[in-house]
């Protein structure tokens, strides 16, 4: 007699669905090798943020006696980039020395391609600062204070660039830490 059961009848489905899902897993990986492939390199990333810190050093005026640095944020690896056969082009809106972040138009029209970087700065002068608490009416030593780099963006208030103008004058007030 012949019986209605089938010798491993899930065999075949099992062997199916695993090549249904060898064959998917293989296409998706192919698809985002392939978007890999178009990226950037460290190199090219290095250049686009050189030449965004460049910009931003040539067109940003230093502060007298002061020091600017410029940092270029980190940028993407999977963004389109080619090496550019001219120079890269850069340019801002804004030339304002007294912001703390400037975004750089980084390009190669060449091979038409742009990319926006946020370069942050840092502007340091040199400002009298004190070595200890100074309470009121107390007379200022020129072991009480000293010369040191301040940030200017996050100094508010006006400041003495000499010791000379400071040592021996009396405050009248406690001075405020902010």
């Amino acid at each position: 007699m012949l019986s209605n059961t089938r010798v491993c009848p899930h065999t075949k489905c099992k062997c199916r669905a695993f090549y249904h899902f060898f064959y998917n897993s293989i296409g998706f990986l192919l698809f985002f090798f392939s978007l890999s492939v178009h990226s950037a390199t460290p190199e090219q990333i290095v250049k686009i943020q050189e030449a965004a810190q460049s910009h931003v050093l040539s067109t940003v005026d230093k502060p007298v006696g002061g020091v600017l640095v410029v940092n270029a944020a980190n940028i993407d690896e999977r963004i389109f980039a080619t090496d550019c056969p001219e120079p890269l082009s850069t340019s801002s809106s804004s030339n304002n020395g007294s912001a703390s972040a400037i975004t750089v138009l980084v390009e190669c029209t060449a091979d038409n391609w742009k990319v926006y970087v946020p370069v942050k700065l840092t502007m340091t002068v040199p400002m009298v600062t004190a070595l200890t608490p100074i309470t009121r009416g107390q007379i200022i030593t020129e072991h009480d204070v000293t010369i040191s780099m301040v940030d200017l963006l996050r100094f508010r208030r006006q400041g003495f660039s000499s010791q000379d103008l400071v040592v021996g004058a009396k405050t009248k007030k406690k001075p405020q830490v902010r």
